[in-house]
């Protein structure tokens, strides 16, 4: 895998992103070793199909999001739902943005629940070979944007200007084939009574837009929260998510959720994605208790992105997280392929499959 290849390195846009030439060098030349770890770029595994609760049907809809065949990735992704999730299949999408070099910044798709008439919009987290999505989405923390440009909230809300970047590339999709946006296709869906619930879900930046964009979509098609009594239900399932925004904004979508949904986010203890930008501290020790100490080069990049955070008072939703199984890996013996193997989308299947066996 080419992480830093030099067609990337050309898409840069200096200005855009807010750095200096002397900080953009030493963004570079850290990120460098840790460009990988806030993504699993995996593949969907080919189980068996078999019934699932929710959360391990969204945690595979994620994974198959990462699927990077572009000759026949819709129907790669069609049979992929068709095989590993009994009575789910695909309506829209995929559909990506692509730089001139046909490297994928944003990604999502749509898959329905025939049996149930439920909906899950799936968004792709980071492409790891792709410096516009990190350098302009998951690392675009230095400055916050008010929420409202996009729904109706307080002036307090605000989210990363990465959030609000990656939120206005997902409004732009549009699948040639349904001629429209994902918020038109989900409209004529309601309107012609063919959706009893309404998911999104992502892992990893995937996860971080999950909150804001479940907000924008429950505002353009019922005009804000759904109401109580409404027969929809809607709820968002994040995985791996890093911290969006605010506690105004945090408080605001409190206001989306129905009862019984405010655990939303899935989290493994031994996954520093979720604590980016919320606890450097929490970073910094995860993996003491084992033994394997935080050192250079992460102790520079983090030190850096979390000055740069600091003023916008990111934090994640109080209450909002269910923790999953923490099961430390003692093969990697280096920090960075640790928290690697941590935030992977299929460690995170197993560790829902575990979560949810447990409680059965």
């Amino acid at each position: 895998m080419q992480l830093l290849n030099s067609c990337s390195y050309k898409l840069l846009n200096f200005k855009t992103i807010n750095l200096n030439r002397k900080e953009m060098r030493k963004a570079i030349v850290l990120i460098v070793p840790l460009l990988v770890i806030i993504i699993g770029n995996s593949h969907a595994q080919n189980n068996v199909s078999k019934d699932y609760n929710l959360p391990q049907v969204m945690i595979r809809l994620c994974n198959i999001s990462y699927i990077t065949d572009k000759t026949e990735k819709k129907r790669i992704v069609a049979d992929s739902i068709k095989s590993q999730l009994s009575g789910w299949k695909l309506v829209w999408g995929p559909v990506e943005l692509a730089d001139i070099f046909g490297i994928t910044y944003s990604s999502m798709y749509v898959a329905k629940d025939t049996t149930k008439d439920a909906y899950a919009v799936v968004i792709r987290g980071t492409d790891p070979t792709s410096l516009k999505s990190w350098l302009g989405e998951d690392f675009e923390i230095h400055k916050s944007v008010k929420f409202s440009k996009f729904v109706p909230a307080p002036a307090a809300a605000k989210i990363s200007e990465g959030t609000c970047k990656g939120l206005d590339d997902l409004i732009q999709l549009k699948d040639p084939e349904k001629e429209g946006t994902v918020v038109s296709f989900l409209k004529n869906e309601l309107q012609m009574k063919k959706m009893n619930s309404l998911f999104v879900t992502g892992h990893s930046l995937g996860g971080t837009l999950t909150p804001a964009f479940y907000m924008y979509l429950c505002y353009k098609l019922f005009g804000g929260p759904v109401p109580r009594g409404e027969k929809v239900t809607t709820r968002p399932y994040s995985f791996a998510g890093l911290t969006a925004g605010n506690q105004a904004f945090n408080d605001h979508l409190k206001t989306y959720l129905q009862v019984g949904d405010e655990q939303w986010r899935y989290v493994n203890p031994f996954d520093i994605a979720p604590k980016l930008w919320d606890s450097l501290h929490a970073v910094k020790n995860i993996y003491a208790a084992n033994g394997l100490s935080f050192g250079s080069p992460e102790s520079e990049f983090m030190d850096y992105l979390f000055e740069r955070a600091q003023p916008n008072n990111y934090t994640q939703p109080p209450g909002s997280e269910r923790p999953l199984p923490a099961v430390y890996n003692p093969c990697e013996t280096i920090w960075l392929f640790q928290a690697l193997s941590q935030h992977h989308s299929s460690t995170y299947i197993k560790l829902v499959d575990s979560l949810y066996r447990s409680n059965n």
